[in-house]
């Protein structure tokens, strides 16, 4: 991203909280997967096509690079640092 302001804005962060969320629920197998599955909040897009929507908006492209979902029914000690449960990391970078 080109500035510290978008990730302040509430569309980007509404944004980075419901692709989270999107990633809690369904258990995407990998990045590839995730961008083509229906958007758990508008099933009629796909999260790759949400993304590329709101770069129009946001005026940044925003990409997922990669992303972290903690299984919580793990043991404790199998975990890296776990977050409460459920709970998922998304990196956002700029594109280009």
């Amino acid at each position: 991203m080109q500035s510290d302001f978008t990730v302040k804005t509430p569309e980007f962060r509404l944004l980075a909280e419901r692709i989270a969320m999107h990633i809690v629920g369904l258990n995407p197998d990998g990045l590839e997967a995730l961008l083509k599955q229906p958007f758990s909040f508008d099933e009629t897009r796909t999260v790759g096509g949400v993304l590329l929507d709101a770069s129009g908006v946001i005026k940044e492209m925003l990409v997922v690079t990669r992303f972290v979902r903690w299984d919580t029914d793990a043991s404790i000690a199998e975990l890296p640092d776990p977050p409460r449960s459920p709970a998922a990391v998304v990196r956002f970078e700029k594109q280009g």
